[in-house]
């Protein structure tokens, strides 16, 4: 069959088709190599950084990555203000749950955290030669291009990808690499980048799922998202019936509860992202989208 409706997830990563890995009895990128492209031979190996580390996103890619990167002799550098909420102390149990209490303080002992005050980088970060930024700051287009500019200045070649769903690549300056919740496990990531990266590459050697997506303001997790909790802020407004009872009929029939999510997630930010995802929904599909008023009182 030479005809399809979309390209294989292969193809639009650069990657050529499964009938190529076939023909030539191997995979298309090389793990290995990719990792001394981008972040050096193992001699001088440079940092991956998460900007917002604490924080339920930046803590759960931290694990993610560690586990995959293992090996690699990559640091792993957290960066997160001071007085924010540990959740990587959370996130270590799961580890201890998943790979026993050895491999667990083997992965953290390759995590280093800075705390800063958000308006000069730690000067000690150097050391670590940062080559790539996952950021997972707040949801404030401001304070996102105030971050991505300290870094450019201090690290001119660093690769920098955002964990946003909230504004487009053509907003931010930056690439956009939006994770699937829950962050800890999920391999599903939609990249937004100008063409296919060796981040994006690299993430599909170590068994991740990166989605190329287009530079759209609501992406296709983010549609599936917001649709469901639109639909049950509508069910409330129309039967008077508690967050938490909705959460859990939702929870029975589909799986994901997504007001709990928010919750987790940090209501504030999370219900204006839902907000702003059905918002800019409705200006093109009409009422199907228009968020409740539940929504609107909360974002």
């Amino acid at each position: 069959m030479n005809k399809s409706m979309r390209k294989s997830t292969l193809e639009t990563l650069g990657l050529g088709s499964v009938l190529d890995i076939f023909q030539r009895g191997q995979l298309p990128v090389d793990t290995d190599t990719l990792i001394d492209k981008i972040f050096g031979d193992k001699n001088n190996r440079g940092a991956i950084v998460i900007s917002g580390a604490k924080g339920i996103v930046g803590a759960g890619k931290m694990m993610q990555l560690g586990v995959r990167l293992m090996d690699f002799g990559i640091p792993l550098v957290g960066l997160d203000m001071g007085g924010a909420s540990d959740g990587l102390s959370f996130q270590y149990q799961g580890l201890v749950s998943s790979f026993g209490k050895t491999l667990a303080d083997k992965i953290m002992s390759n995590v280093v955290i800075f705390n800063y005050n958000g308006k000069s980088l730690p000067k000690h970060l150097s050391a670590f030669k940062p080559k790539f930024l996952l950021e997972a700051i707040p949801e404030n287009l401001e304070l996102k291009k105030a971050h991505y500019k300290l870094f450019q200045e201090s690290f001119p070649e660093i690769e920098i990808k955002s964990v946003t769903s909230g504004f487009p690549m053509s907003a931010l300056g930056v690439g956009i690499a939006h994770p699937a919740f829950p962050h800890q496990i999920n391999k599903v990531w939609e990249m937004i980048e100008e063409k296919p990266s060796d981040i994006t590459k690299l993430f599909w050697s170590l068994g991740m799922i990166p989605m190329q997506m287009s530079d759209n303001w609501s992406f296709v997790l983010d549609v599936l998202f917001c649709g469901l909790t639109l639909s049950a802020t509508r069910y409330h407004e129309s039967s008077n019936m508690p967050f938490w009872k909705i959460d859990k009929y939702v929870r029975k029939l589909l799986g994901p509860n997504p007001f709990r999510a928010h919750d987790v997630i940090g209501a504030k930010g999370a219900n204006y992202l839902t907000w702003s995802c059905l918002n800019d929904l409705s200006k093109h599909y009409g009422d199907l989208y228009t968020p409740t008023d539940t929504l609107v009182e909360r974002k």
